[in-house]
């Protein structure tokens, strides 16, 4: 019979200022797999300051972990299998920048951030075993989609990932997407402003527009680029960083992205079957920001698949 350890609480340091919980835990509890403390947090049963936690949450000093009861005889885990030769090729080719502070990626679609139920392996961890040494700490400073291909960032220190955080949370940071939609977007220039909050309702809808305002701020723009018999090509430009936020912002606007199985009807998605779209037709083709008084501004070019899609649209 498993022996169990007793529920722990620590006070965070200064150390852990600014880190996300479930990274804290990571370096905390390199034993337990990252599934077990994934399912924690959800449950409930990681807690901070007396009430339940996101992974993503920030730590801050003073603040009171509640650590649940590990197994105590939990086995080490056994180490990750090599990473195949056309895996490390293909994180070759993603890499658009690199230097002493970030590294650029050129995100694939079908990578997600970090590792989950369906895929062991993230592209942060794929990332961390290829180019990982004991001195640097490669962490993602935003996230993307898995379906969402482009720029990404990646710090190489504790004090970059701060950094881009307090730019991020200041709206220093500039992004621009390019989505393609289903039907006609008829404005020149549409401002699309709806607060969001996570669904309740609808496991398939993760995020919706909330009512009476009760929701997170969310701001998108909307400019078309062109235009098709069935679908729009638009630039998105993101003004908040929320969940789900473009894909809900178009829904909302009954213009749902092409690919987009979630956030759409029956009647969309069939009438841009003939697209064949493999994934969620949205890139993130540029960033900008100012880091340590330099600016930076990284573009990456529409993927073949995508531009697969488009020449189909043509026709």
């Amino acid at each position: 019979m498993a022996v169990f350890r007793q529920v722990e609480r620590i006070v965070v340091g200064g150390d852990a200022q600014g880190r996300r919980l479930d990274n804290w835990l990571f370096s905390h509890y390199k034993n337990i797999p990252k599934g077990r403390i994934y399912r924690a947090i959800r449950r409930g049963e990681v807690r901070i300051n007396g009430r339940r936690a996101k992974a993503a949450d920030k730590l801050m000093d003073g603040h009171e972990v509640r650590i649940p009861p590990w197994y105590q005889n939990q086995p080490p885990p056994q180490p990750p299998p090599p990473l195949k030769p056309q895996t490390i090729k293909q994180l070759q080719q993603s890499i658009l920048y690199e230097n002493e502070h970030l590294l650029v990626i050129d995100k694939p679609a079908g990578w997600p951030v970090h590792g989950g139920h369906h895929r062991q392996c993230g592209l942060s961890e794929a990332l961390s075993r290829w180019r990982s040494s004991d001195d640097e700490c490669l962490t993602p400073a935003h996230r993307l989609d898995r379906e969402t291909s482009g720029c990404l960032i990646f710090a190489r220190s504790k004090a970059v990932v701060l950094a881009l955080h307090q730019a991020f949370r200041q709206r220093q940071v500039h992004k621009t997407y390019v989505a393609l939609l289903s039907g006609q977007w008829h404005h020149a220039l549409a401002r699309v402003e709806c607060p969001l909050s996570l669904s309740k309702q609808s496991p398939r809808k993760r995020v919706v527009v909330a009512e009476h305002n009760n929701g997170k701020a969310a701001l998108s723009w909307f400019k078309p680029i062109r235009q098709f018999s069935s679908c729009s090509l638009v630039q998105v430009e993101t003004h908040s960083g929320r969940m789900h936020q473009i894909r809900v912002h178009a829904a909302y606007h009954q213009r749902p992205l092409v690919g987009e199985r979630h956030y759409s009807s029956a009647e969309q998605r069939a009438m841009n079957a003939h697209l064949r779209a493999r994934r969620l037709c949205l890139h993130a083709s540029c960033i900008s920001f100012t880091l340590y008084e330099r600016h930076y501004c990284f573009i990456a070019l529409l993927p073949q698949d995508f531009t697969e899609v488009l020449r189909t649209a043509m026709l």
